[in-house]
């Protein structure tokens, strides 16, 4: 059977999106708007209106957001994975359509996760929340030869459906800026939509106790990118 390369975006849905874009919308450098809020709030004279302000604020500032972050995620995935073979597939949870802040393309494929988001998000008797069937998810792939895997969340679905890639032989690496990250990354100097990685997180390392903990941590994990000094 013929092995492919395959990119695999978990839970590119709707409110995944809305919450990131307007998480990180703040940050973004909107000088115009910033100035006009600016002087809102100096001439606020109560709590309730300087709250009301912000979360103005933040409604405008995510509505300017969302296109670029949009645009700079669709090409990002283009560049670094599209256009170097790899067949790209949207995991979805049940009921839950792609957002249209991901540009489809016709070679794109949906795999589905077995579970709703509801069931998701439902603690059982032990008081965690279940997680999809990581072999389901994987076995609806194909004969993967090497995979990439990012999306939501970085620290557990993105990391649990990799490490189980792993267990499983598959050459599998997570892309830790395509995920709740890439808000945050984008507006970094160093961020390159046409590889990965782009941004070293060493660069900002100056304790040498703490390039020993990142290192380590690293190792236990062989599916994250593997830095080197």
């Amino acid at each position: 059977m013929q092995t492919q390369n395959a990119f695999v975006f978990l839970y590119p849905h709707e409110n995944q999106f809305d919450f990131e874009i307007r998480n990180y919308s703040w940050s973004y450098d909107f000088p115009e708007v910033q100035m006009e809020f600016d002087a809102r709030l100096k001439a606020a004279v109560s709590k309730a209106e300087i709250k009301k302000i912000q979360e103005e604020y933040l409604d405008c500032t995510a509505k300017l957001f969302r296109p670029i972050y949009s645009g700079i995620l669709n090409t990002s995935i283009d560049l670094r994975y599209r256009k170097n073979g790899f067949r790209i597939f949207y995991a979805l949870l049940e009921g839950n359509p792609v957002s249209n802040v991901i540009s489809l393309k016709s070679t794109d494929n949906f795999i589905y996760a077995g579970i709703d988001e509801k069931t998701h998000r439902t603690p059982n008797s032990d008081g965690k929340c279940p997680y999809p069937d990581r072999d389901f998810i994987l076995d609806q792939l194909g004969n993967v030869n090497r995979l990439v895997v990012s999306g939501f969340h970085l620290n557990s679905c993105v990391k649990k459906t990799a490490r189980r890639a792993y267990v499983r032989g598959i050459n599998v690496l997570v892309d830790e800026e395509l995920t709740e990250l890439f808000g945050r990354d984008i507006q970094k100097p160093d961020f390159d939509p046409s590889k990965y990685p782009s941004i070293n997180p060493t660069k900002t390392m100056t304790n040498p106790e703490s390039f020993e903990r990142f290192f380590r941590r690293r190792a236990r994990q062989p599916w994250l990118y593997q830095w080197r000094l």
